[in-house]
This record gives structure tokens, sequence and C-alpha cells, in this order.
């Protein structure tokens, strides 16, 4: 676990008081099977959201309670003490499906600073350093911004951007910049795509550790879009007004979706008062809200021989027929894989082919790969003005969709 936490200050000295490495250093290897092993991680980090915490989950703390002053005071308490630095750390480890995630958190007293750092390795061999200053006056992340470092076989990507903690969504694309690298990792856009998949992966960890360790959460150091969607300069939500849920308000984008997908019977929410607009729909939860939408139609068959798919499962019906209607056809020989989190692309590929799958010629975006098994259902989904993408260049199509983003889409489909 030391050494988990050296290599996160190794990586965060390398490019404060280095910069840059040269680029072409190391071995290199063949473009392609970067790319390949660069998709093996993307689907890793997918399957590694499955443990996210909800937005239900960040309960504020008690009055008169600091959340840095908790996380101080315990990591002076329990941390790990570091002899070379001075320094004391918390440490913890996240694990799920062979994939693990030592997590460190460093307070640094001289200069009031907590340092946040996260060591992802991949069941594949991949590695990935996440890391921020935490500037305790200010409340704040510090100029550094948040760094990225991505190992993919023999080549390596340092990844730097501006991060803003107050002002950070779920569906955030991030202005990353590379800072040092080598080998034969693809383009900017698929880097960073990564980089912000990791980042929402670190986020997760972070708040399932402080908040089953030491009773905190990310939203009482800043967090509150993370959460809750859109930028506050209040951290307390407002008073829920939408349905019996405690965590949809008015004022979010979503809020009419919620009311129509609970009217019309698509959805219940995770709980009586939740909602959880901003947890990853899972492609269980997409395909049987696709299925409840069409008036839930008795399938023919069975579920396509899935081996994951269990007999009597919630989403046994959906899941047969969907894959009747050529809305899917599974992940792989005999998987559906249920439980990991349905993609942008993903979901608008449900839609379009439930709609015959039409010709479109909408909006083009950078991050849609000519030929890619989603490009004409964006295209279609932006003529549709079902979404418009995440910026107007991308449409983050292997970003996890949230519940929230799932309802949208259905209801701005159903029209």
């Amino acid at each position: 676990m030391k050494q988990g936490r050296k290599i996160l200050c190794l990586l965060l000295a390398v490019i404060l008081l280095i910069g840059c490495l040269p680029m072409g250093a190391g071995a290199a290897s063949a473009p392609g099977k970067e790319a390949e092993q660069l998709e093996e991680v993307k689907s890793a980090l997918r399957e590694m959201e499955q443990e996210r915490l909800l937005g239900s989950d960040t309960v504020p703390l008690a009055a008169g309670t600091d959340a840095v002053t908790t996380l101080v005071n315990h990591i002076n308490r329990y941390g790990i003490y570091d002899s070379e630095t001075g320094t004391k750390y918390y440490a913890d480890t996240v694990t799920n499906s062979g994939n693990r995630s030592v997590i460190t958190i460093e307070y640094f007293p001289s200069r009031a600073v907590l340092r946040f750092g996260v060591a992802h390795t991949i069941s594949t061999g991949a590695k990935i350093l996440v890391t921020f200053d935490y500037e305790i006056a200010s409340r704040a992340a510090s100029s550094n911004g948040i760094i990225v470092s991505c190992t993919v076989g023999s080549s390596r990507a340092v990844m730097q951007a501006p991060f803003s903690i107050r002002s950070y969504a779920e569906d955030t694309a991030l202005a990353y910049r590379k800072v040092s690298g080598y080998g034969n990792l693809p383009d900017l856009s698929v880097i960073s795509e990564l980089c912000d998949a990791s980042v929402q992966l670190s986020l997760s960890a972070w708040q399932l550790s402080l908040r089953g360790k030491i009773g905190i959460s990310l939203y009482d150091f800043g967090f509150v879009s993370f959460f809750y969607g859109t930028p506050s300069p209040d951290p307390t939500p407002p008073d829920p007004t939408v349905a019996s849920f405690q965590d949809v308000y008015e004022k979010d984008y979503y809020a009419e979706a919620v009311k129509w997908a609970v009217e019309k019977g698509i959805t219940s929410g995770t709980d009586k008062t939740h909602f959880s607009p901003n947890a990853s729909c899972t492609r269980a939860q997409a395909v049987t809200f696709l299925w409840r939408a069409a008036g839930e139609p008795e399938p023919q068959g069975t579920a396509a021989g899935f081996t994951d798919v269990k007999a009597g499962a919630y989403y046994e019906k959906a899941v047969q027929w969907a894959v009747e209607q050529g809305i899917t056809a599974g992940t792989g020989v005999g998987k559906f894989s249920p439980e990991v989190p349905c993609t942008r692309g993903q979901i608008v590929a449900f839609l379009w082919r439930k709609e015959g799958s039409p010709e479109a010629a909408g909006a083009a975006f950078g991050d849609v790969q000519p030929g890619a098994y989603y490009e004409t259902a964006v295209k279609w989904a932006v003529e549709r003005g079902i979404t418009a993408g995440t910026s107007s260049t991308t449409f983050s199509p292997e970003s996890r969709c949230t519940r929230a983003q799932i309802v949208s889409f259905l209801y701005r489909y159903q029209g």
C-alpha cells in the first residue's frame, strides 16, 4: 500500500519538477495492440463503476461538523507516517472483478493541503494514476488541476486538466493537455475519454472509502455538481419537489422526464424516496426501461441463451424482448452483461434500433469514429432532439449513462 502512495508522489514530482519526458522514450509496440488494450481498459473501468455510490448517500454532516477537520484529525491519529516527507496519509483499497484501486489521501500541514490520490490496476495489467491537491483554505483544487497517468502495455501518457470541484459533474469533459508520454497510445480525444472515465471512477473510489471508513462524503468537500448535476453556490440542496424523491428537484433538467417515467410505470426509483439520478444505469435497467415504455410486450422465446441472465430476474423478459426486436445481441458469446453500466453510445444505439435503424444526417462529433456501431444512431438522436452531446464537438460515447440521462433520452424519444 505504501508503495502505491509513493508511486503517486513520484508521478506528481515528475510532472511539477521535470515537466516533460522525452517523447518516444521507452519501448514502443504496435498501435493496433495499444488501441485494443485501451478498449479493454475502458471496459474494465465501466465494470468497476458498478460499485459507485449513489447520489442519495450524500447525507450532509451534522451541524457543527466539518469534513476537512474530520479527515485531518483521522489522518493525524490513524494515518501511516512517511519518514521521507514527514507527513501522514490515509490509505485504503477497493477491489472489484480482479481490478484494484489503492486510495491515498495525504495531509501536508505546512501547506494546508490534502492530496487525493488513487492508483487503479486493471486486470489486463494497465495502470492508471489519478491525483489532485485540495487546498484547505480555499476549499478548492490547486492550480495544478487534476493529473492522470495512463500506462497501457509499453505506452504511457501523463495528462493534466484544470479541475473545479464545484462545477465538476459526471458528464463533464475536462480539457486535458498532454504533459509527457511515450509509445503508441491513440490521439488526444481517445486518451481524454479514458481519463474522464478514470476521474469518475476515482471520485467514486474516494467517496466509497470516505463514507465507508470515516463517515464523511465528497459532497462535504464541495462536490455538489458530482452528485446533483448542476453547479450551485449553495452546498445545501433545495427542498425536493418532484414526486416523492428527495434527490430530484424542479430545477433539474431531468425533472419532467422523471415525473413521466414514474407516471408511466417505467421506474419507481431506487427506493421510495430516492431516484438516484446520477447513479450509473446498468444495461439491465436500460433495456427494462425500454421494455416498460413499449408496454411490457410478452417475448416469444428465452433470453437468447445468455448465461448471465438468471431465470426470474426482473430484467429477464426485457432482455428476451430486446433480442427479439434486434435492439441488442449482447456483449459477447453467451453474455449480456446486465450489471455493467450502459454507455451513451449503447443507449442511443438501442433507441435507434427500436426505431428501425433509420438513416440520419445529424451533427457529427469528433469522438464518434466513422464506422462505429453507434455512428448513425448518434446522428439520428441529434436529429430527433434526443441529445445534443456533451459539448459542441463531443458526444462521449464510452461514458457511462446515468439514470437521469436514460429517462431523459426515453422521454424525448417518446415525444
